[in-house]
């Protein structure tokens, strides 16, 4: 945690940058250089690079980034569709939708346009746990945990879990 941070400069370059490179490098197989990470026409940072034009969040690339940190290579992160390959299972609504939650499952809100890993399950509310969190790519690009902030039911909730 704190090791990215694009409001901090040090050297010129963006706190965290050479970290952000190697997660798309390990996580999605694409080389970035700084050059990605500057709006176009302004030269100012940004914390989401451009890849083949379009602006990329990494915050589910950073889930698979600590999948593979932990020894699952078959898990990678297809930029095309913006989802993970390999054996890892989307789960959306069911009876056992909740008890099937489990540590380091990747948590996405309906839409999939933000991940994350779970850390916990909090399980006072069965049926509408808060979750103890790490989201990449928040403000400024920055990797935090987060208490209670994603819940079951509030974000219209998916997870995927490993097959």
């Amino acid at each position: 945690m704190g090791t990215v941070d694009f409001s901090q400069l040090i050297g010129g370059r963006p706190k965290g940058i050479d970290l952000v490179q190697a997660i798309f490098k390990e996580a999605a197989n694409v080389s970035l250089n700084d050059a990605d990470f500057k709006e176009p026409h302004s030269n100012t940072w940004s914390p989401q690079p451009y890849v083949s034009g379009q602006k990329k969040s990494w915050c589910g690339i950073f889930c698979v980034y600590c999948y593979r940190k932990a020894g699952l290579q078959s898990i990678s992160w297809d930029l095309a569709i913006g989802a993970p390959r390999g054996p890892i299972a989307l789960n959306t609504w069911s009876p056992q939708f909740v008890q099937g939650i489990k540590l380091a499952d990747m948590g996405a809100v309906a839409t999939r346009q933000h991940h994350f890993l779970i850390e916990k399950v909090d399980s006072n509310n069965p049926f509408k746990p808060r979750l103890n969190t790490i989201d990449g790519n928040l403000l400024a690009g920055k990797i935090e945990r987060r208490s209670g902030y994603h819940q079951v039911g509030k974000d219209n909730f998916n997870y995927y879990s490993l097959k």
